[in-house]
Formats: structure tokens, C-alpha cells, sequence
């Protein structure tokens, strides 16, 4: 019995010695490339906030724009229907804008006399 608790000690003990050193390594691998990888993690998410940050201050400058653009656009529709509905012939603009019926009344009295 002495002889394989021996046996045991010589052969078997310096063999988990090693596996256990082997572990041991490993473990401060993971750790490591877990510390890495939670960087890596890290660096990401602040990438992504800038960028989140960068998307929602154009979102912000468009929508702006837009609004502007709507703005002149009604703005513009609206001076060209007011032309539409007054257009000025060159006696409106040599002597002002007339009624056309003080323009027809004068027309008769010249005709009629």
C-alpha cells in the first residue's frame, strides 16, 4: 500500500500540479480577453452615442429646414393666388388700380355724348 500511495505522489501529484497551473493560465486568459472585450464593449457604446447624438442634431436641423421650406412655400402659393385674382393692366399701373365699372361708366358718357 505504501508503494502505490508512493507511486501516486511521484507520478500522479506533479501531473495535477501542472493541470492546475495549466487552469490557472487559462483563467487569467479569459479574464483578460473578458477585460478587452469589455473595452471593447465600452468604446462601442460611445460610439454609438455620438453617433445617436449626430443623427438626432441633423434630425433636429432637417426637420427645421423643412418647416422652412413649408413656410416659404405657402408663403409664395399665396403671393401667386393674390396676383391671380388682381392682375394689373398698364393703365392700373400709370394711373393706379380703377374699378373696371367707373372705367365702363366713363366709356358710356363718352360714347353717349
Amino acid at each position: 500500500m505504501k508503494n502505490v500511495v508512493f507511486l501516486f505522489t511521484i507520478l500522479v501529484f506533479p501531473l495535477l500540479i501542472f493541470h492546475f497551473h495549466r487552469l490557472d493560465l487559462e483563467l487569467e486568459e479569459s479574464a483578460e480577453e473578458e477585460r478587452a472585450l469589455l473595452e471593447r464593449v465600452e468604446r462601442l457604446q460611445s460610439t454609438i452615442s455620438e453617433m445617436e447624438a449626430c443623427h438626432h442634431h441633423r434630425q433636429v436641423k432637417s426637420d427645421a429646414t423643412m418647416q422652412q421650406q413649408a413656410k416659404l412655400i405657402d408663403y409664395l402659393q399665396q403671393k401667386l393666388e393674390e396676383q391671380g385674382r388682381r392682375k394689373k393692366t398698364l393703365t392700373d399701373k400709370l394711373f393706379g388700380k380703377r374699378d373696371k365699372e367707373n372705367q365702363m361708366n366713363s366709356a358710356n358718357i363718352i360714347n353717349a355724348g
